[in-house]
């Protein structure tokens, strides 16, 4: 029977979570690495029989999987909190128009501009705890 009702299209609201940006953290230094042996169209040589990637990239793989699809519920189509060209700022590029992910750009930007922020606050926290560390010692 159909029915009257109209879906309300609710802005989705995450809090990042501390394993959220420990992550992001982890996940950040392994993007580095996974980009140049993407580049390179190998992971040097040193893959393990039948994955095609080695140890760093598996576990960025993995990294990016928990983080984007797990823990911030975005879909595989979306563009990753990982993706370097979120940082250049502004709108998405032109030749991405026709691609579904073009409408999750801006989300992508604001959730990894908040990852990044709250990266560095952490970053600040184990600094000074460390410091604090450091002069308690004899």
């Amino acid at each position: 029977m159909p029915t009257n009702r109209t879906r309300k299209h609710r802005n989705q609201r995450i809090k990042l979570t501390a394993e959220m940006v420990a992550l992001f953290r982890q996940g950040e230094p392994l993007r580095a690495i996974y980009d140049a042996h993407l580049a390179a169209g190998n992971c040097g040589g040193s893959a393990a029989p039948g994955r095609g990637h080695c140890a760093d990239c598996d576990e960025f793989v993995e990294v990016s999987k928990r983080l984007n699809w797990r823990l911030l519920g975005l879909s595989p189509g979306h563009i990753s909190v990982f993706d370097a060209a979120l940082d250049k700022g502004g709108p998405a590029p032109s030749w991405m128009k026709h691609l579904c992910a073009y409408a999750t750009w801006e989300p992508a930007r604001r959730l990894r501009a908040a990852l990044r922020q709250a990266a560095a606050q952490q970053e600040a926290a184990d600094e000074v705890l460390i410091a604090g560390v450091l002069l308690r010692e004899p």
